[in-house]
């Protein structure tokens, strides 16, 4: 498999792009510029505008924007406001409006901040302040939350995203458990990843809280804001898989620089069994090339030949995968099935065909866990992910006589747009399924042929 070749689908999954590449989805539809209304023309070329522009970049002021479409302030106005809401545009001095600094996607799963962050392309950082050992009557409440009478460790980080501070966190844990842990923590070390890799131990679950304050002199200082500033505040207590409490930790989060994002289920539709999502981090490259692979030879006998059923190499896709992993501005996140190993994973960013609109690149599912509502909570977990940054329509291509899992994109609101491609490689037509988030149809073009990988 060479580095160039795109991914294929398994039986709940949609195509996947090379590895260095942006997700291909469809290509923009014939007429749109026809039956678009103005503003979201508008809306359109300064989003595009601001793929190539970075934080703080200024765009072209109102009067040029009409000028060059040809339509009124108000239209203009409009199509600036929607990209103010959404947190990719503000104001500057003024009347002046630049590139806005994109907020960072805080998943509320249990993950560490470092891997979300690596997950999103920025690079986490840790700046250790303080260490303290602390008689449990001096916290009363991390003593109840950890259960013990016995000495605490208070441990106090600076939290960093691309070298800025944007949280400060302040970790309770036992001292006769965890005694030698701090000097790891001061190099920046991902907690939770210490506590499998030099403690052989497992999570469980968490209850986490959070509110809005205002961050006091000290805090403001430490993470660059005014002080009275508006910041989040989580509070979390996490057990291992017997029940037994590991940690209790606050966290202030920078609220200009956050964004949460909770995957919500009602109780009649859940998993029987919970497979919580995470996301994913480089050392599930193996564990993602088995799902791939398993994924896409139990499920295609029927739609694929068998020369391309057996394609893929476990090696290299591994490899694959990790390259897949580390591409900036796109999320892979996965599920968890009961005995750790990973039951499925979705990956998803923006639409490269059509900037306006979130694509889903592939979803997977481990065969074992078929029929367990693990492929419709990826789904879900994607769009929900891609509406978080500002997406309402959402793209995938799927084989078309991939009956299941249409059956499936269409419960959760996918409709086919009309276009089709046959890829080379694969030889077999596919469809593009078309989610929008206004209610509409889809529609679009139809193209018969091949896309090159």
């Amino acid at each position: 498999m060479g580095s160039s070749t795109p991914a294929v689908t398994g039986p709940h999954a949609v195509r996947t792009p090379g590895p260095t590449s942006v997700p291909r989805g469809a290509r923009a539809d014939v007429g749109r510029e026809d039956q678009a209304a103005k503003h979201e023309l508008v809306y359109a070329a300064v989003l595009n505008l601001l793929t190539r522009l970075p934080a703080g970049g200024e765009i072209p002021s109102e009067r040029q924007l009409c000028d060059a479409h040809r339509v009124s302030r108000p239209t203009v106005r409009r199509a600036l406001l929607q990209l103010e809401r959404e947190g990719r545009i503000s104001s500057h001095r003024g009347r002046r409006r630049v590139a806005a600094i994109g907020k960072i996607h805080l998943p509320l799963l249990l993950t560490s901040l470092s891997d979300d962050l690596r997950a999103q392309g920025i690079v986490p950082g840790t700046r250790l302040l303080h260490i303290s050992r602390l008689q449990p009557s001096a916290d009363e409440t991390a003593r109840r939350a950890l259960g013990t009478d016995r000495e605490l460790l208070r441990i106090e980080r600076l939290r960093l995203a691309d070298g800025e501070a944007v949280g400060l966190e302040t970790l309770f844990v036992t001292a006769d458990r965890f005694d030698d842990i701090s000097a790891s923590l001061g190099l920046g070390q991902s907690f939770y990843a210490l506590l499998n890799r030099s403690y052989g131990i497992e999570l469980g679950s968490a209850e986490e809280t959070i509110e809005a304050i205002g961050a006091d002199a000290q805090e403001a200082a430490l993470l660059g804001v005014p002080p009275g500033a508006a910041v989040l505040l989580l509070t979390r207590r996490t057990v291992d898989r017997s029940g037994a409490p590991i940690e209790y930790v606050r966290s202030l989060y920078r609220a200009d620089r956050f964004r949460l994002v909770a995957h919500l289920l009602p109780t009649s539709t859940a998993p029987a069994v919970a497979h919580p999502l995470r996301a994913a981090t480089i050392d599930d490259a193996a564990e993602l090339a088995r799902v791939f692979i398993a994924a896409w030879r139990t499920g295609y006998p029927a739609v694929l030949d068998p020369d391309v059923l057996e394609m893929w190499d476990p090696e290299a896709t591994e490899r694959w995968m990790r390259e897949l992993i580390t591409i900036p501005d796109e999320a892979t996140v996965v599920s968890l099935a009961p005995d750790g190993g990973i039951s499925g994973f979705t990956r998803y960013g923006r639409d490269a065909a059509d900037p306006t609109r979130g694509y889903i690149a592939s979803v997977y599912v481990d065969p074992a866990y078929k029929r367990r509502g693990i492929g419709a909570t990826l789904v879900r977990h994607a769009i929900e992910g891609l509406a978080a940054i500002g997406f309402r329509d959402v793209s995938l291509w799927v084989f078309e006589e991939n009956a299941a899992a249409r059956g499936l994109y269409g419960s959760l609101g996918f409709e086919p747009d009309g276009t089709r491609r046959v890829e080379p490689e694969f030889r077999a037509p596919e469809i593009l399924l078309v989610r929008r988030g206004d209610g509409r149809v889809a529609s679009g073009s139809t193209e018969v042929g091949s896309h090159g990988g």
